[in-house]
């Protein structure tokens, strides 16, 4: 995610003394995954724990993780031949890449849950839902389903560790039979996007591979193969496009599948995959300011559990992490805000990085591929064990999030007929797509907010009461609005010329990007019998001959 060097901050209410010989009490050659040079490993999965028929990656690739960059292909592979052998896993294609790679979700859980995938897909489904989010509905689906927990890994495809430590996840969580992870997967199901923006890795992996020597990798920043001096680098997608911008936007193919996607099967959690600046250390929740207005309070008290179970991991290894620093959750279109916006619990996490094999910090660490691999691994094994110890009641606060969005939805926003057709279309097209539901008006409305002349037939309705309420009332809204207290830290900042809290993007209101006028009321009683659904597959009307054209 990052474009800046985060600060080095060690979370000091995170931290508790931590034991660093957990090494030392480890069987040698017990870790099948990850690379055998770098830091030493702290991942043990002896023989007698695994199941032997799930090939290791390096049976398939030639290398274990961290050893070298896995191409998209050798990922697809790789994934195959696990859910070839496993049970646990399943292969679901979602989409393709403008450059034709295939883009797949993997379904990881026990072989009993996978038989009833269906089941459990309809009931989150339904949880998202008026009717199923009710209280008496929510606590039958939340007796026994699992919670949903989706990782995506590299939007960035230059961010590299994230494919790779989504492969080391995928193999741990296929061939241990390790008690803690029989336990996991019996009360989570995990779709796993291990390879979000394949045609910005393949673009970054082939140019690390011409320029990287024959011998080992090299350390230092002055190296040619850390030096991205391409363009497009793989950061951005095939259109060098930063997908990690587009979640309202839905500009991308990759974007589009991917919302169609978290439509049709709701996590409860999602995390992001990232990384940022080789000086940095590694982020995780909970988030910097600004948080937007519509983010509920249950996601700040869910960010703090995930943080801590995170904070305890890293504290066992001896690891600096830093929170609440860098990374707001403001903008609606980033890979963490916008599930949030719809009920998950949606969080990014950052590795320092290089982009190469390894790389000399100033510091005097090197940092390498297996580290940061192994870095995002352990994170997310915390994840998915605290999802699971907490699975009925990340189940029943997501319904309580579409029940509160619908309660609370007092606003509606209105977009006149008579405005550009074309626009008008595309607008309602983009929030049917997110699953915002839109209506028309049937007939004119007079009197509307004082206006001469009546609101027109045909006019664009989005009632802010509705299951996603929040994300309609934050894509639309004309300001979103920003605490006191925050505005007076930024003040200060730009007075002392401190950096600025913000991330990057702070503006976005659709209406204004489709240049269309909008208007907000809290008067819906004046819509009563004078509303209908939009229908998207409506022709638009016949516009009249053209005198001009511009060119």
């Amino acid at each position: 995610m990052s474009v800046r060097t985060a600060t080095l901050l060690l979370a000091l209410p995170f931290l508790v003394p931590s034991a660093l010989s957990a090494e030392e009490a480890k069987p040698r050659g017990s870790d099948p995954v990850f690379a055998t040079s770098g830091i030493a490993s702290t991942f043990s999965l002896p023989e007698a724990s695994r199941d032997a028929k799930v090939p290791t990656p390096e049976s398939v690739l030639g290398h274990r993780i961290g050893a070298r960059y896995t191409t998209p292909e050798e990922i697809l592979v790789y994934a195959r031949a696990v859910a070839a052998a496993s049970p646990r896993v399943k292969v679901v294609p979602y989409g393709r890449t403008p450059e034709g790679r295939e883009l797949i979700q993997l379904q990881i859980s026990t072989p009993a849950n996978l038989a009833r995938i269906e089941e459990i897909r309809r009931g989150v489904v339904a949880l998202a839902s008026e009717e199923g989010a009710r209280k008496e509905s929510a606590e039958r689906i939340a007796e026994r389903s699992p919670v949903v927990v989706w990782i995506q890994c590299g939007v960035h495809g230059d961010e590299a560790s994230g494919p790779e430590a989504a492969l080391a996840l995928l193999y741990v969580l296929a061939a241990s039979n390790e008690a803690d992870v029989l336990r996991d997967l019996e009360s989570t199901v995990l779709l796993l996007d291990p390879d979000v923006n394949a045609d910005g890795r393949g673009r970054h992996v082939a140019w690390w591979r011409s320029v990287a020597g024959a011998e080992d990798a090299d350390p230092d920043p002055d190296g040619l193969e850390h030096q991205k001096t391409f363009w497009p680098a793989g950061r951005v997608n095939h259109y060098g496009f930063d997908m990690n911008r587009d979640w309202a936007f839905l500009t991308q193919p990759e974007t589009r599948a991917r919302v169609a996607a978290a439509r049709a099967f709701p996590p409860q959690v999602f995390v992001d995959v990232h990384e940022m600046g080789a000086e940095s250390s590694y982020f995780f929740p909970p988030a910097a300011s600004p948080v937007h207005k519509e983010v509920p309070e249950s996601s700040g008290r869910w960010l703090e559990t995930f943080g801590r179970a995170n904070a305890h991991a890293f504290d066992e290894q001896g690891w600096g992490y830093f929170v609440r620093e860098v990374f707001d959750l403001y903008y609606p279109a980033y890979g963490d805000s916008w599930p949030t916006l719809r009920g998950a619990v949606g969080m990014t996490y950052e590795m320092a990085q290089s982009p190469g094999l390894s790389y000399l910090r100033e510091d005097g660490h090197v940092l390498t591929l297996k580290e940061r691999a192994l870095k995002h691994t352990t994170a997310l094994r915390a994840t998915l064990a605290t999802a699971a110890a907490n699975r009925k009641a990340l189940l029943l606060d997501f319904a309580a999030f579409t029940r509160s969005s619908i309660e609370r939805g007092t606003r509606a926003f209105v977009l006149p007929a008579g405005q550009d057709r074309s626009r008008l279309h595309a607008l309602a097209t983009l929030l049917d797509e997110q699953g915002i539901r839109v209506e028309v008006t049937t007939k004119p409305i007079s009197g509307f907010q004082g206006r001469k002349d009546p609101l027109p037939e045909g006019s664009l309705l989005v009632d802010s009461a509705q299951p996603l309420g929040r994300l309609a009332s934050t894509l639309l809204e004309k300001s979103a609005g920003l605490s006191p207290a925050f505005l007076e830290t930024e003040r200060r900042n730009l007075l002392t010329e401190e950096q600025e809290a913000f991330y990057d993007v702070t503006a976005w209101s659709l209406p204004h990007a489709f240049a269309l006028a909008s208007f907000e009321t809290t008067e819906k009683a004046r819509f009563a019998g004078a509303r209908a659904p939009w229908n998207r597959s409506r022709p638009l009307e016949a516009v009249p001959a053209a005198r001009f054209g511009w060119l």
